[in-house]
């Protein structure tokens, strides 16, 4: 069915797919793209990935043929559309010296935007264990603990409840780190007051992504405010969602929200992004976004409020837009709550 989209949408032309489409379209994980050459499609991968490809794909030839040479030698035409995204530099004026490219990456993205049920279920999936791993931390999380730690331990369990690996390098950020929204995890020493953790597991391929701020042993002056300024927006901002809705729009009422309780200026990114097998897919939920919510949409609201040198709050849960109506896939996140 995938397959037959892809062609529907390009056409039986020469197309080589890249990068993360490449599970997508075929289920294997391992090196190498999927090529269709005018009449059949083809895997190639490398003597090193042979075996594996060969089991986990039956559906269309398995070849090792991971490089541009193969292509020169069995690919007739000179025109090749490329799903880029998969591509380095070398391998892209490797390919242009031979063939004349044309970029579809776009296009394809385009194929992944709208769920069907099976990645839909993955998720939830990936969504509820990161939701046991955030319940289960609430117990270990302690002050004197390392940042590093608390990611150790995350993992762990997330393997142990099933997940196959982080869906992306947490953020675990304490006190007055919590202000950068992609702070870099560290072995700072975990203190009393704000830690914001953004996390998500994989399942099956497909990523879950949600972020909790709690506080350790006291709220700092200020920050229950803001915390349930946040919540609200956020749940706010879900409220507005249907099917067809501009992104944007939906961006609009979480940050008007905040603007209107006095933190104008201080939602510093945009409300959230499409989720699938990469943490960060179409549609994007920002400002300028011009992409729409339809039904099978999976993406995240995350609004946050950050106070330079301070610290600041993200609340984060994962959104499913279904024929019968819009879902959390995640959470969603609650009331406060301090580790005492």
């Amino acid at each position: 069915m995938r397959l037959e989209r892809l062609l529907n949408l390009l056409g039986k032309s020469q197309i080589l797919i890249t990068g993360p489409n490449v599970f997508y379209f075929t289920g294997f994980s391992g090196e190498g793209w999927l090529l269709f050459d005018g009449k059949e499609f083809y895997l190639l991968t490398n003597k090193l990935y042979l075996e594996e490809a060969k089991q986990k794909v039956d559906f269309i030839n398995v070849v090792d043929g991971f490089n541009i040479e193969w292509l020169k030698k069995n690919l007739d035409e000179k025109d090749l559309f490329v799903d880029e995204v998969g591509l380095n530099v070398a391998e892209w004026e490797g390919l242009s010296a031979s063939f004349e490219l044309i970029r579809v990456a776009k296009k394809v993205a385009r194929l992944r935007v709208n769920k069907d049920k099976y990645e839909v279920e993955n998720m939830k999936k990936a969504c509820q264990i990161a939701e046991r791993v955030f319940e289960e931390l609430l117990n270990v999380v302690r002050v004197g603990m390392t940042e590093l730690e608390l990611v150790g331990y995350m993992y762990a369990k997330g393997l142990e409840l099933g997940a196959e690996d982080f869906s992306f390098y947490p953020i675990v950020a304490t006190g007055a780190g919590s202000s950068v929204p992609h702070y870099k995890t560290s072995r700072k020493l975990i203190e009393e007051g704000i830690l914001l953790i953004d996390f998500g597991f994989k399942y099956n391929g497909y990523c879950s992504d949600i972020t909790r701020t709690i506080f350790l042993k006291k709220v700092p002056d200020g920050f229950d405010k803001i915390y349930e300024t946040v919540l609200k927006a956020k749940n706010e901002a879900f409220e507005k969602v249907r099917a067809g809705v501009k992104a944007r729009k939906i961006d609009e009422v979480a940050r008007s929200f905040i603007e209107n309780a006095g933190y104008g200026g201080k939602f510093i990114h945009g409300l959230g992004h499409g989720i699938g097998i990469e943490v960060h897919e179409m549609p994007a939920v920002s400002p300028g976004s011009e992409d729409s919510l339809d039904v099978g949409v999976t993406f995240t609201i995350e609004p946050g409020i950050y106070i330079e040198g301070k610290g600041g709050v993200r609340l984060e849960d994962d959104v499913y837009v279904g024929e019968k109506g819009v879902e959390w896939l995640s959470g969603p996140a609650g009331d406060i709550i301090v580790v005492t």
